[in-house]
């Protein structure tokens, strides 16, 4: 099931993707929901698609009010199987997805299934930021599932049962939040004790970072801005920790200037985190074969208290740009 608006020169890589995938073609079908586009990309489907052997229909939002929220809803009331997988228009899906996602639902008891993610690594500051961001956001998240409490997932990789869905409905109280489909519904599903896991998979899925800083800083406002709705008290109190050792950084700093704290001291707290930082990615990026940078990995690591402290003030300013 993929939501989309105005991504006609983004999701290519994701039509050629899901005629490449290796589980049988008249055994699921492919679900396109257009949110109000007003670029080419139904068309751009219909003439990528046509001569595939796919099972793709193409819904169109008629609510005036609507978000992709109110996409994913009437997707799934639209579906004709028993379970729902979500992706994005800019995600390039590994051959062996469905089978590995089909293989874990018949095996065990689950409701909700999420896997990795990974941005497409490119070559500029802003792109290579956002691969590593995503590497540490994303070891995060396999560790807080593989240990009983999942605080995110993300649904550019994400599957559940559809008659839970119906049954929980996880939008109905946060329709109007731009941003947070996938952790609301991970709230939902963990609220109610359904069985919750992390796909066993040696692939990820990956998706195209944000073109520019204004962008991004959008993405982040949203991303941002769906925290203060969260009701999960572990996920609300891991990311306070998070941020407050990355901002200790910068304390740290102020403190040296005004030679209050050793430079000794600044650079053993420089040390730990960096070996935090390295060891936190490499955990999450050897798995499934993840390219790594140190140079660049140890610079967006000294680099990153700065920006987040960025995003955090502009939070001041909670104006976005949704598509």
């Amino acid at each position: 099931m993929v939501p989309f608006k105005n991504e006609a020169n983004r999701i290519n890589a994701l039509l050629n993707s899901l005629d490449e995938l290796d589980y049988s073609k008249n055994e699921f079908e492919v679900i396109f929901i257009n949110d109000h586009s007003t670029d080419q990309t139904v068309e751009v489907i219909q003439t990528k698609l046509k001569a595939t052997p796919l099972d793709f229909k193409i819904i169109n939002q008629t609510v005036s009010k609507s978000g992709k929220k109110s996409a994913l809803i009437l997707g799934v009331n639209r579906a004709k199987y028993e379970y729902i997988l979500t992706t994005d228009a800019d995600c390039y899906l590994p051959e062996q997805l469905l089978t590995d996602y089909s293989n874990q639902f018949l095996k065990s008891d689950a409701h909700l299934i999420f896997g990795p993610v990974s941005c497409v690594e490119q070559n500029s500051f802003w792109k290579n930021f956002q691969y590593y961001d995503f590497l540490a956001i994303q070891a995060i998240t396999k560790a807080s599932c593989l240990f009983g409490q999942p605080v995110s997932c993300n649904a550019a990789n994400m599957a559940y049962r559809k008659d839970s869905f119906k049954n929980l409905k996880p939008y109905q109280t946060n329709l109007e939040i731009a941003s947070g489909d996938d952790h609301f519904l991970l709230e939902k599903f963990d609220k109610h004790n359904l069985t919750i896991q992390y796909l066993n998979t040696k692939q990820v899925v990956t998706t195209l970072p944000c073109e520019n800083f204004k962008t991004l800083l959008n993405q982040r406002k949203r991303w941002f801005g769906k925290s203060k709705h969260s009701k999960d008290k572990t996920a609300n109190w891991l990311n306070l920790i998070l941020f407050l050792g990355h901002i200790n950084l910068i304390l740290a700093l102020v403190l040296v200037l005004f030679q209050v704290m050793s430079i000794l001291v600044f650079s053993a707290f420089i040390i730990g985190k960096v070996l935090i930082d390295v060891n936190l990615i490499m955990s999450f990026s050897k798995p499934y074969h993840l390219s790594l940078c140190m140079r660049k990995l140890l610079k967006i690591s000294l680099i990153y208290p700065f920006l987040l402290l960025a995003f955090g003030l502009s939070l001041f300013n909670n104006k976005y740009i949704w598509k």
